[in-house]
């Protein structure tokens, strides 16, 4: 069964237009992490726990116990290192087309052999 990727078509324009309209910059900085997460592992086929390691080693950093300790600039932290993990590209019609490729791809691969 393939993962799901959600947010699909976030992106650093969305992200400011989300801060302008939320005020909770927090908050969209935690969706763009989730995505790019997501998209990584499921599309990009990043090793899983890639991500998580991250995460980790943030909070260990800062001596936090849970996820919802993360400050925004934390978070911004997080985004920046995931952004040099796998390159997610800007363009939501680029990510489309990926997701749909790698679907294909798994379907052809997993059932058709």
């Amino acid at each position: 069964m393939m993962d799901t990727v959600l947010n699909l078509g976030i992106n650093d324009q969305i992200v400011e237009q989300m801060i302008k309209i939320t005020n909770n910059p927090r908050f969209v900085y935690d969706i763009q992490r989730r995505f790019l997460a997501m998209f990584g592992e499921v599309v990009l086929g990043v090793k899983r726990g890639t991500y998580d390691a991250i995460m980790s080693d943030v909070k260990t950093k800062k001596n936090l116990k849970s996820d919802q300790e993360l400050s925004t600039s934390d978070l911004q932290q997080i985004v920046s290192l995931f952004k040099g993990v796998a390159t997610v590209p800007n363009d939501p019609y680029e990510q489309l087309k990926l997701a749909i490729g790698e679907i294909l791809n798994h379907y052809l691969n997993h059932y058709l052999n």
